[in-house]
């Protein structure tokens, strides 16, 4: 018979969210074991990749209101794990909607952060390599930038074991058993664990795990095509000078579209669409019509919008999305189960 591992808490998923969580409790003395169906590191969820946008300028006040907090905590890490994780680049909101960037300016001045609206003549003054049309609008938040996602990860994972954690990869989750109001068990393919409470971070899992436990979310879970694109003329849209973009949804594209500098491969710009095809995470790699209507209409737009990238994409990859009807994520306990916390739906959202 297999014997049971206890802990105060297990945390299911060693994405960025999972991992933080881990870290977060490990650096309280909450004896916790973090648990990965695969092999550290991989690419089968959300949070590889080398960048991620870090921004104050959401349209929610809830979610500007938490930035300070997380740069604050982002700082924490890069001091402790002594690695340079943030690099500032400024963020242009752009939309053709005027109360949408009002929108921005008023939830960023009301925290008394730093921002500034531009014209589209004074956008294509301060960034030529950006087409931008008369009768849009952009706000400009300058603490933006972006993170390492993969390295933040590791990070992330490195302190939480040097704070005691202990890391189970390459583990399935079989089951999640609730005992009581004061313990769950969890059996995988190799062992079986037990605590005091449970967090769920699974990324687009979250909906397979809580199914046996008579819990449904509103979750879609989508696979995304990020795209990256060749600069024209070397160093245009270097991240030494030119900014993160996110271009708002409109009635003519639902998604916001979003753009990151070249940093990650040498001259090659980041760009990706909020938007994809619905998609079990198990089967992600089976090929799909929709991921190629995407990186069509990334092109369209990489036309107007970065007239110095060339329009077929040097490298196409692939994102699992977790999101939830409002694009707001779920943070919240098991409505049964109170020991039974779950983390759902931050693609996009990520603080």
């Amino acid at each position: 018979m297999t014997a049971v591992e206890d802990f105060r808490c297990i945390v299911v998923g060693a994405g960025v969210e999972g991992s933080a969580t881990a870290y977060q409790l490990a650096r309280r003395g909450v004896k916790t074991l973090l648990l990965e169906q695969f092999l550290l590191p991989h690419s089968r969820g959300s949070s590889h990749g080398q960048t991620r946008i870090i921004r104050r300028a959401y349209d929610e006040m809830h979610f500007s209101a938490m930035m300070d907090e997380a740069y604050n905590e982002w700082q924490s890490v890069e001091e402790a794990s002594k690695t340079k994780l943030l690099t500032k680049t400024g963020l242009l909101t752009i939309s053709a909607d005027l109360d949408k960037i009002r929108r921005h300016e008023s939830v960023l001045n009301s925290l008394n952060m730093a921002n500034e609206v531009l014209t589209a003549k004074q956008v294509q003054e301060r960034y030529p390599g950006l087409g931008v049309s008369q009768q849009e609008t952009a706000c400009l938040d300058p603490d933006a930038g972006t993170l390492r996602a993969d390295t933040a990860v590791r990070c992330l994972q490195d302190l939480f074991v040097k704070y005691g954690g202990i890391i189970r990869d390459g583990e399935n989750v079989i089951t999640i058993v609730p005992e009581s109001g004061t313990k769950v068990r969890i059996e995988t393919a190799n062992s079986v664990y037990c605590a005091q409470s449970a967090v769920l971070c699974a990324g687009p899992w979250t909906s397979k795990l809580l199914a046996p436990l008579n819990l449904v979310l509103p979750l879609r879970v989508l696979r995304i095509t990020p795209c990256y694109w060749s600069e024209k003329h070397e160093g245009m849209y270097s991240f030494k000078h030119f900014p993160c973009v996110i271009e708002l949804a409109h009635s003519g594209r639902n998604g916001d579209m979003y753009s990151l500098p070249c940093k990650e491969y040498p001259g090659l710009m980041k760009v990706c669409w909020h938007h994809g095809t619905a998609a079990d995470p198990d089967k992600r790699d089976v090929s799909s019509a929709g991921a190629e209507r995407d990186v069509q209409a990334i092109s369209q737009y990489i036309a107007f919008r970065y007239p110095g990238l060339e329009t077929e994409p040097s490298i196409v990859e692939t994102c699992m999305y977790t999101e939830t009807p409002d694009l707001c994520f779920i943070l919240d306990r098991h409505p049964q189960f109170k020991n039974i916390v779950i983390g759902a739906g931050f693609s996009g959202k990520r603080l």
